[in-house]
């Protein structure tokens, strides 16, 4: 309709290479009265690139993993770049069915929270599946690992974040802490016990036995965990949670029992969900810093996908946000 050539067009579309501004005009006159849309299938067979990154996590509902993949996102649309969503349900199977499907689209860049590369160990078969997709496809692991699988890794400084913790009720004179929930063998659980029992005796205090009261992961967890630490008196005067609906669970029981916080206890969660302002008392929590920690991945992705090289690793900082559910230690 324009006249003129087909790379002309695409020069205009993708406004690369130098076009003439009256022959510009035409083509973007055309392109708006016939309602002109390219199509990303033909572009991405001819760039190989589809700039869509598919984004796997376990259940989209717990608000740790709504936040990180909200960030993602948000970066991502910046760039340019479509981000698909897949809930694994908690399900190996359902897992590996996102994983293959995300490689049939040749998405460029797989983004993996939870599930098997949480796993402490994680079983062969769920390795071997992911060294074929690697093969193929750049994968973001975000807090987490697999042994054997060489891709990258962007994880947010729960060690440290663990330490500040510590050393913060260490501070208001707490001297008997410990940690509940969370589930041994798994590989963000385990990671934050190693860290727990390096503050502890970095400040010269016991290590509680054991090392979590194991609760999972969920708000009716907490509850239970609570519940089930009564049972064996007295308690600390302070808990660290292993993620904030733990936490949160431990306050609703404790208010239910007629409890305290900080009074009887202090309490400590890790994530800094939204939930944790709205609670009474609003929730201390260690923050998983999501504005760095989602867009994080996607740079990556984006790096890989546009020819460059970027770091096999990103360590994103966590910093301690102080509310009200810590106190002076009063026993």
């Amino acid at each position: 309709m324009a006249h003129v050539s087909v790379a002309t067009v695409s020069r205009v579309v993708n406004n690369t290479g130098q076009v003439r501004p009256q022959t510009r005009q035409l083509v973007q006159s055309i392109i708006e009265q016939t309602g002109f849309r390219p199509n990303v299938l033909a572009q991405s067979l001819s760039t190989r690139a589809t700039r869509t990154i598919g984004f796997i996590l376990p259940d989209i509902t717990n608000p740790f993993f709504a936040s990180v993949f909200l960030e993602a996102e948000k970066r991502a649309l910046a760039l340019g770049y479509t981000v698909m969503l897949a809930n694994s349900l908690n399900d190996p199977a359902v897992e590996s069915q996102n994983l293959l499907s995300f490689a049939e689209k040749q998405v460029d860049g797989i983004i993996f929270m939870g599930g098997r590369v949480n796993d402490n160990p994680p079983r062969p078969e769920h390795v071997a599946e992911m060294q074929t997709v690697l093969e193929q496809t750049p994968i973001v692991m975000i807090n987490g690992k697999m042994p054997g699988i060489d891709c990258y890794d962007v994880h947010a400084d729960e060690a440290q974040g663990i330490h500040d913790a510590v050393a913060y009720l260490v501070g208001l004179g707490h001297r008997r802490i410990e940690m509940i929930g969370g589930v041994p063998g798994n590989l963000t659980t385990d990671e934050k016990l190693t860290a727990f029992a390096h503050a502890l005796q970095q400040h010269g205090l016991d290590l509680p036995d054991p090392l979590t009261l194991p609760g999972r992961w969920s708000v009716l967890d907490g509850m239970a965990c609570l519940e089930a630490r009564l049972q064996r008196p007295p308690l600390p005067t302070a808990f660290i949670a292993i993620n904030d609906l733990i936490a949160i669970g431990v306050l609703l029981k404790a208010q239910e029992l007629g409890l305290n916080v900080p009074g009887n206890f202090s309490l400590i969660g890790i994530d800094d969900i939204a939930w944790d302002e709205m609670m009474r008392p609003p929730l201390t929590s260690i923050s998983q810093n999501y504005a760095q920690l989602g867009p994080a991945a996607v740079d990556v992705i984006v790096a890989v996908s546009e020819g460059q090289d970027p770091p096999r690793q990103c360590v994103v900082p966590t910093f301690l946000v102080a509310r009200q559910s810590c106190g002076p230690a009063t026993r």
